[in-house]
């Protein structure tokens, strides 16, 4: 014998409004769980599987991470709707170096000057890790060609001398690539420094194997009666002057190094080596805030 259609369809509507009213009408699926109900939920699970206890779950709060635990990285409207600042993110650098790369990636080509400072941050202002430190120096190094200076007058900037006391012979050779030196920093400095030189020329040669002894340090302005770095001392080649930008630059980069460890106040930058060229640390691994920083620490009477 056969049931009509619509006798079908009318006893699977009424199971469905049966077992709707007898099991489910009462509960709401979209309201979150209570912490009671967790509890009990975290309960059952340890007991239907205790090789889990102990090892923390998904429901647990000490399962959060650290990404979970910092807030969702939002361009607000103050990071926007204000002249920007060296020193702008700093607040920010608290929630560190991943939150603060994902806010220069909101940031990114509509606002790439405060993208720049905000790479920046991960940099002189959390503990990143390689990857991070890479990814945020290549990130400087574009924009930085994108961007316009930070300052493009001189008379703005502050002022640094590279200072080197040497003979007549080696005074003479280091002259171009001091100029040479100077020029890259204050491009490096992104303008907000202006370093220039100063050579103190001894009355005689003292050559030893072709090698002359030259003492360099950094200092502000000689004026204004400001203090200045550590003294370093180092031998140039005399018949090597191709070789002397780079090491005046090394010399520069190793003194200065020195005395931003001695200030503490931001992530140091690294050491050279293979892996971290001079020009690369000079360039990238030294914020313009760093710059500024230490151009202002050395404008103070010692």
């Amino acid at each position: 014998m056969r049931v009509s259609i619509p006798i079908c369809i009318a006893s699977c509507l009424a199971v469905v409004m049966l077992t709707w009213w007898l099991s489910t009408r009462s509960h709401d699926f979209l309201a979150a769980p209570s912490e009671a109900e967790l509890e009990q939920i975290r309960i059952s699970a340890a007991q239907t599987n205790p090789t889990a206890q102990g090892l923390g779950d998904a429901l647990s709060p000490a399962a959060a991470t650290d990404k979970d635990r910092a807030p969702i990285p939002v361009v607000m409207a103050y990071h926007i709707n204000r002249a920007p600042q060296l020193d702008d993110y700093l607040d920010e650098a608290k929630h560190g170096s991943r939150y603060l790369i994902e806010l220069a990636k909101l940031l990114g080509d509509e606002h790439p000057e405060r993208a720049l400072t905000c790479w920046e941050r991960v940099i002189d202002s959390t503990n990143s890790n390689d990857r991070q430190k890479q990814q945020a120096v290549n990130a400087i190094t574009r924009l930085k060609k994108t961007t316009a200076a930070w300052n493009s007058r001189k008379e703005n900037a502050i002022s640094l001398l590279i200072q080197i006391g040497t003979g007549p012979s080696a005074a003479k050779l280091l002259d171009p690539a001091l100029d040479e030196t100077t020029e890259f920093l204050n491009a490096c400095s992104s303008g907000v420094v202006n370093f220039d030189k100063k050579l103190s020329v001894g009355s005689e040669d003292l050559i030893d194997a072709g090698r002359s002894p030259v003492a360099m340090w950094v200092s502000g302005p000689e004026e204004n009666g400001s203090t200045s770095t550590q003294v370093a001392s180092l031998f140039i080649k005399l018949d090597e002057p191709e070789h002397h930008p780079e090491q005046i630059r090394l010399e520069v980069l190793k003194i200065l190094r020195e005395h931003l460890n001695q200030m503490n106040n931001f992530q140091p930058p690294p050491k050279p080596s293979e892996r971290y060229s001079t020009d690369k640390i000079l360039e990238g691994y030294i914020t313009r805030m760093v710059w500024m920083e230490l151009a202002e620490s050395l404008q103070m009477n010692p």
